[in-house]
C-alpha cells in the first residue's frame, strides 16, 4: 500500500504529540481468568505434539485375510470344483483349439467324503501319430498353472459355469440326494446342512488364491502315473519322444513312472 500527500500534509499541521492510552486497569478475577486460559492452551499444545510415526518399513504388516472358503468344511470341494473347470477350459484351448491334437480332452476329480484322499484323471483321444503329442501337451498344460497364473476371469467363468450347472442339478432327486448324504453321519462330523445351504456364497466368495491352494493338493511330479493305449484291430504305431521329454522334466524333481 501507499500514503497519500494530502494524508502526510494533515500530520505535519498536527504539532502536539498524541498523549499516550493508559491501559485500562484489570482485575483480580480478570487476571486469574487470563492465566488460566492462557495454562489451557499450553496444554493443549503439549497434547497436540505426539510422537513422530513410524516409517512404513518398521510397521508389522497385517496378517493374512483368510476367505470365507477357506474357513468352510466345504473348501476342498469347492475349491477343485473350481480348479477342475478352469484346467477344462485351458485344456480345451490349447490341446485342441491352438494346437489341433485331439476332439476329446478332459480333467476329472474323485474325491470322497469318508477318506482323506482322491485321484485326478486327465484323458485325451487322439490318433496314434498323434496321441504322444497330445499327451505332452495336455502335461505341460497340468503344470502350466505354476508358470501362467489363473486370471480372475478365468475364475469368473469357472465359477459362473458351476452356479448355472448347480441351478439346473437342484431340479433333480438324485443331485439333492448325493448333497444331502453323510449329513446326519457321525462318521463325517463336517457335513451338515450348511454345506448345502452356503454352497452357492461359496463359490462366489472364492478367490484365486483358493485355486491354488487346491492346486498344491495335487501330485503332479513323481507320484503321477501314465499310460498310453490303442483300440482297433489293426495295430498302428506310435510316435513317441514328445511325452517321454515332457516327463524328463518333472515338477516333483524326479521321474515319472511311465506303464
Amino acid at each position: 500500500w501507499r500514503i497519500r500527500p494530502e494524508s502526510l500534509r494533515g500530520a505535519a499541521r498536527q504539532q502536539q504529540p498524541a498523549e499516550p492510552a493508559t491501559p485500562p486497569a484489570m482485575s483480580a478475577s480478570s487476571m486469574g481468568n487470563v492465566l488460566a486460559a492462557a495454562a489451557a492452551a499450553a496444554a493443549a499444545a503439549a497434547d497436540t505434539m505426539a510422537a513422530p510415526a513410524a516409517p512404513p518399513s518398521q510397521l508389522s504388516p497385517p496378517p493374512p485375510a483368510l476367505s470365507m472358503l477357506r474357513r468352510h468344511p466345504m473348501f476342498a470341494g469347492v475349491a477343485l470344483a473350481l480348479l477342475a473347470e478352469v484346467m477344462n477350459s485351458r485344456l480345451f484351448t490349447t490341446v485342441r483349439d491352438s494346437l489341433g491334437l485331439t476332439y476329446d480332452v478332459s480333467f476329472e476329480l474323485s474325491n470322497f467324503e469318508r477318506v482323506a484322499g482322491g485321484w485326478y484323471l486327465l484323458s485325451v483321444t487322439s490318433m496314434p501319430e498323434k496321441i504322444d503329442e497330445a499327451a505332452a501337451a495336455s502335461l505341460r498344460v497340468l503344470r502350466g498353472l505354476t508358470l501362467h497364473r489363473v486370471t480372475a476371469r478365468e475364475l469368473d467363468r469357472a465359477r459362473r459355469t458351476l452356479l448355472t450347472r448347480h441351478e439346473s442339478d437342484l431340479k433333480d432327486n438324485q443331485y439333492w440326494l448325493g448333497l444331502l448324504s453323510h449329513t446326519l453321519s457321525e462318521s463325517v462330523p463336517g457335513k451338515n446342512l450348511g454345506c448345502v445351504a452356503d454352497l452357492v456364497a461359496l463359490y462366489e466368495s472364492a478367490v484365486v488364491d483358493d485355486l491354488y491352494a487346491a492346486y498344491r493338493m495335487l501330485d503332479t511330479g513323481d507320484g503321477m502315473v501314465t499310460c498310453i493305449a490303442t483300440s482297433g484291430a489293426e495295430e498302428r504305431p506310435v510316435v513317441q519322444g514328445h511325452l517321454k521329454a515332457a516327463l524328463a522334466l518333472p515338477a516333483g524333481g524326479q521321474a515319472i513312472k511311465e506303464i
